[in-house]
């Protein structure tokens, strides 16, 4: 799956309730938070010059002149955040969608035609996850999308054998964005009380839960990176990942195996998924 992240030049154009950039600076930051975000996946905005540049940011101001000539009205770190953010992206004619690509519209300031920050574009992105139907193609797609995760190297081979992946996407998905964005932090709150963070999963999804009699086979190879002597070298650390979601319904073997965070294994900043299937024993 690829994603064309399109920056809409209209969502530039001045209007009577936003008459120039000087007014919209949480939007612009807001927007930033995209910029970063495609960033730290290494994709691009994409953006087509003729059209952004030319569009009325204010009452006879282009966004050229408002950009680069210092015109019209507008916070000096602003136009330096936008200057910095179309500067390092790329132009592009855009291709329409097949089965393999998905477009993401981006602007400035909310309206339904574009996502305006980022929480509204990881939802877009992690909507696109939801609808792929192959196991692998939905493993390659989702580190872009649950970016405090770190997942086994070897998830996919769990993946493969889920029966009626297709059927199962979305739920899965919601699962690991509440995994992504709440773990961490309730481990950091009930580091002391882990029960409670489970419980607290719990009253968000189907249900969390450990497995204590069968630890031995919940033990799940992670990597790392480390420097010695100046160099960067690759690790590899089990962790148990006992803690798990259930997926479907209580009593079914589908489910997602964690542990909240680990010291080397993202540097204690991210949760750890082991295993996402059936039971791994």
């Amino acid at each position: 799956m690829h994603v064309n992240n399109v920056f809409a030049a209209e969502s530039l154009r001045y209007t009577e309730d936003k008459p120039n950039l000087l007014v919209r600076s949480d939007e612009i930051a807001d927007f930033s938070e995209i910029s970063d975000y495609c960033s730290k996946i290494q994709e691009n905005l994409l953006y087509d010059e003729d059209n952004v540049f030319y569009e009325k940011i204010e009452e006879g101001i282009e966004f050229w002149e408002w950009l680069y000539e210092q015109k019209g009205s507008g916070n000096e770190d602003d136009r330096r955040m936008l200057m910095e953010i179309f500067s390092k992206q790329k132009t592009a004619v855009y291709l329409e969608e097949d089965e393999n690509v998905r477009t993401i519209n981006c602007g400035l300031g909310k309206d339904s035609a574009w996502v305006s920050d980022g929480k509204t574009y990881v939802g877009r992105r992690r909507e696109i996850l939801s609808e792929i139907q192959k196991p692998d193609e939905y493993e390659a797609f989702m580190h872009s999308c649950f970016l405090n995760s770190c997942f086994a190297p070897d998830i996919l081979q769990g993946m493969k054998y889920i029966e009626d992946f297709s059927y199962h996407t979305e739920e899965i998905t919601k699962n690991l964005a509440v995994l992504n964005d709440k773990a961490l932090k309730l481990f950091l709150q009930y580091r002391n009380n882990l029960k409670e963070a489970e419980r607290i999963l719990t009253s968000m999804l189907l249900e969390c839960s450990d497995d204590p009699n069968h630890r031995e086979h919940l033990w799940f190879p992670f990597t790392y990176v480390e420097m010695l002597d100046g160099e960067t070298v690759k690790r590899e650390k089990a962790v148990l990942c006992e803690p798990h979601l259930k997926l479907i319904r209580r009593d079914s073997d589908l489910r997602i195996y964690f542990w909240w965070c680990d010291d080397k294994v993202g540097k204690g900043e991210k949760v750890l998924v082991g295993h996402i299937g059936r039971h791994p024993y």
